[in-house]
């Protein structure tokens, strides 16, 4: 109830990559973050706590 669920894992990957506070990503390749976070999903979500900020859908 308190989380983003994310169905889309590329979508996040972008959104992670796009932060200038994770430029120490930026050398890794995305398919890299997509597994991690592919890893991550339950049931085709990736449940995302209200801890790592606010999101806004557009």
């Amino acid at each position: 109830m308190d989380s983003l669920a994310v169905t889309n894992v590329n979508d996040m990957v972008e959104y992670i990559y796009s932060l200038s506070s994770m430029a120490l990503l930026w050398n890794v390749p995305k398919q890299d973050i997509k597994n991690i976070l592919i890893r991550q999903t339950s049931n085709g979500l990736l449940h995302v706590p209200k801890e790592y900020g606010m999101f806004r859908a557009a």
